[in-house]
């Protein structure tokens, strides 16, 4: 099976189903903003399987990481959205797709969705550095010390 055909032909059940999900967690609430976001985020995921290219998303990505920064959204949080939509599609992809197909099917899923979080998570460390956001110190905490907050 195509999985550009796949992936249009079962858009509206994947993002139920992402939706759904993102609501169950804790970090990430689904309410519209968080619908928007998956939306916005399974089209391009379609554009760049179509185009086979994940420039797109990696642009996307990083917009994405300075609007949530901005906002006071942890990294977390922000892929949170990525996750919950890639374990949507890879079930759906899992059971359509003809196992002799199934490699190539996920591996283009994995480089587009992997190349937003990776976009996103550079561009979250970037930020954070810039703008000297706390982080935890390890080797503190491990030690039993209240003082695990330390400069970035």
């Amino acid at each position: 099976m195509n999985l550009t055909r796949l992936l249009t032909e079962e858009a509206e059940m994947i993002l139920v189903e992402a939706t759904a999900a993102l609501g169950q967690n804790h970090h990430s609430p689904a309410g519209t903003a968080g619908r928007q976001r998956l939306r916005a985020l399974y089209a391009l995921v379609l554009q760049s399987v179509q185009q086979g290219d994940v420039a797109t998303m990696s642009t996307y990505a990083d917009k994405v990481a300075q609007q949530r920064f901005l906002a006071g959204s942890d990294l977390d949080e922000a892929q949170t959205t990525f996750n919950v939509l890639e374990a949507s599609i890879w079930q759906h992809v899992v059971a359509s797709v003809p196992a002799a197909e199934l490699p190539e099917a996920i591996s283009q899923v994995n480089a587009t969705l992997n190349a937003g979080k990776d976009a996103l998570a550079r561009a979250y460390v970037t930020l954070a550095r810039q703008n000297r956001t706390p982080c935890l110190n390890i080797p503190l905490l491990f030690s039993g010390t209240d003082a695990v907050l330390m400069e970035a």
